[in-house]
This record gives structure tokens, sequence and C-alpha cells, in this order.
């Protein structure tokens, strides 16, 4: 089961969708509006930026190309417990 929004998801819809998926021993995938930029601007669809979409292979706002690769990061609190490769 998925539920995939552009917009807010409100807890309600996430905890309904999750009972019913757990009643029928389905498995689910809530997908939501950050995710969904995150994998446009994963798949160069839009300036990471501004979130324009990219036309003609540049942002047609801040001119940015679209084959410019993106750095991605996330910071913990905690350390790693292992090396990546």
């Amino acid at each position: 089961m998925v539920l995939l929004a552009v917009g807010d998801i409100f807890d309600d819809a996430k905890a309904v969708l999750i009972q019913i998926a757990q009643s029928k021993n389905a498995d689910y995938l809530i997908v939501d509006a950050t995710d969904v930029a995150r994998l446009f601007i994963a798949y160069g669809l839009v300036c990471p930026v501004d979130g324009t979409p990219f036309a003609e292979g540049r942002c047609p706002k801040c001119g940015m190309p679209a084959e410019k690769p993106v750095e991605l990061s996330i910071s913990v609190m905690e350390e790693l417990r292992y090396d990546l490769a």
C-alpha cells in the first residue's frame, strides 16, 4: 500500500493506512512532499536551490546547470559505528 502526497499528510491518515496494512499483512510506504522533492532533485528534474523545474538544462531562476552534482549530507547525534568504503 502506498500513501503519496505532495502536501502534508495528517497523522490520522498515516495511522489509518498503517492499521489497514497491518490488518491485511501488507507492506506499506508513506511518501510526503519532502520525499517527493528529494526524488525530483535526485533525478535532476528540479533545482535543489529554489525548487524550480529545470528548462533547457538550467534553472530559469538561478542559472544552476541541471548536470551539476548535488552534495547530500546528514547530521546525526551518534558517532558512526562503521566505515564508509
